[in-house]
C-alpha cells in the first residue's frame, strides 16, 4: 500500500473547518494590523486587495496550484489574502467613521448581497467572481473618494460662511 499524506484523507467537514479557521484568522490579523500600524489612508489596502484578486483570478485561470504542501499553502494564502485586505479596509472605516451599528448592518447587508452574487459562479464560473469582486471593490473605492471630497467641500463651505 503506497504511503499517502494525511491531508489526502481529509473529509469535507475538515476542509470546511480549515477554511473557516483561515477566514477568521485573516479577519483577526487585519484587525491587529490596523490597530498596530494605525492605517489612515485606504488607497494602499484597496490596491493590494485588487492585486490579490488579480492573482487569485490568474491562479484559478491556470487551474490552481500543485497539490503538494507548498502548493496547498500557496493556495490558502491566495484565497485568503483578499479577506485580509478587505478586513483592513473595513476596520479602518469602522474606526474612522464611528457608528458601529450602522457599519455592522452595512457589513451584514454586504455579506448577504455577496452571497447572492456568489450564485453567479454557477452560471458564469468561479473566475467571474474575481472579476465581479474587483469591480465592486473598485466602485466602493471610487465612491469613498467622492464621498470624502464632498465632505471636504462641505466643510470648506461651512468655514467660509
Amino acid at each position: 500500500m503506497p504511503q499517502t499524506c494525511w491531508a489526502d484523507a481529509l473529509n469535507s467537514w475538515q476542509v470546511i473547518g480549515v477554511v473557516i479557521i483561515a477566514i477568521l484568522a485573516m479577519a483577526f490579523l487585519a484587525n491587529v494590523f490596523v490597530r498596530r500600524y494605525n492605517v489612515e489612508r485606504l488607497a494602499t489596502p484597496y490596491v493590494l486587495l485588487l492585486i490579490s484578486l488579480g492573482i487569485g483570478w490568474g491562479v484559478a485561470r491556470a487551474g490552481g496550484l500543485p497539490s503538494s504542501w507548498p502548493g496547498r499553502l500557496g493556495l490558502a494564502i491566495v484565497l485568503t489574502c483578499p479577506i485580509f485586505f478587505s478586513g483592513i479596509i473595513f476596520s479602518t472605516l469602522l474606526r474612522s467613521r464611528g457608528g458601529i451599528s450602522g457599519m455592522m448592518s452595512m457589513n451584514l447587508l454586504g455579506a448577504m448581497f455577496g452571497g447572492l452574487l456568489e450564485y453567479n459562479s454557477m452560471y458564469f464560473g468561479f473566475r467571474f467572481l474575481y472579476v465581479l469582486a474587483a469591480a465592486l471593490y473598485l466602485a466602493a473605492f471610487v465612491s469613498g473618494l467622492f464621498a470624502s471630497r464632498s465632505k471636504a467641500a462641505v466643510a470648506l463651505a461651512v468655514r467660509a460662511e
